[in-house]
C-alpha cells in the first residue's frame, strides 16, 4: 500500500518572488530611472548660469576701478567733460582690465555710459556700466555715482 507523503506548506516569508513581480519591479524601476536623466539633464543646461553672472559682475567691477582710477588722476571737473573718461571706451588702454574677448565663461561686450554733470546732483556723475552676452542680452548692469568732494 502506497502512501501519499504529505508535503508541508511554505510559508510566506520562504516564498521566492514570480515572473511577473520581477517583470514589474523592471518596468517601474527602468521608468524611474528615464526620469531621473531627464531631471539631470534639464538640470545640466542651466549650471553655467552661475559661472556667467559671476564672470559678468566681476568685468563690471573691473571696468568701474578702471573709471574710478580715471576719476582720482583726471580729478572731477577733467572727468566730467573729458571723453578719455572710460580709458577702455575711448580706445586709451588696451591693457588686461579692458580686454574682455576672451573670458573663461564667454565673450562679453562691456560698456559704460555717463549721465551729464550734476544729473544726480549737485557735483555728481552717474556712471553705468552694462556687461552683454555674445546674443546681446544685458547680463549684469551696475551703477555708482562719482561726487566732487
Amino acid at each position: 500500500m502506497l502512501r501519499h507523503a504529505r508535503v508541508p506548506a511554505v510559508p510566506a516569508a520562504v516564498r521566492g518572488v514570480t515572473l511577473i513581480e520581477l517583470i514589474a519591479f523592471i518596468i517601474i524601476a527602468g521608468i524611474a530611472m528615464v526620469i531621473l536623466v531627464q531631471v539631470f539633464a534639464v538640470s545640466m543646461r542651466g549650471s553655467h548660469t552661475g559661472k556667467q553672472l559671476t564672470q559678468a559682475v566681476h568685468l563690471a567691477q573691473q571696468r568701474l576701478e578702471v573709471i574710478r582710477g580715471q576719476r582720482v588722476t583726471l580729478g572731477y571737473t577733467n572727468f566730467i567733460a573729458s571723453a578719455i573718461s572710460d580709458p577702455c571706451q575711448s580706445g586709451t588702454w588696451t591693457t588686461q582690465p579692458c580686454s574682455t574677448t576672451s573670458t573663461p565663461a564667454g565673450n562679453y561686450a562691456v560698456s559704460s555710459t555717463f549721465s551729464a554733470a550734476d544729473a544726480c546732483g549737485t557735483g555728481c556723475v552717474e556712471v553705468t556700466v552694462r556687461v552683454t552676452n555674445p546674443d546681446g542680452a544685458t547680463v549684469s548692469v551696475l551703477t555708482t555715482q562719482f561726487w566732487n568732494y
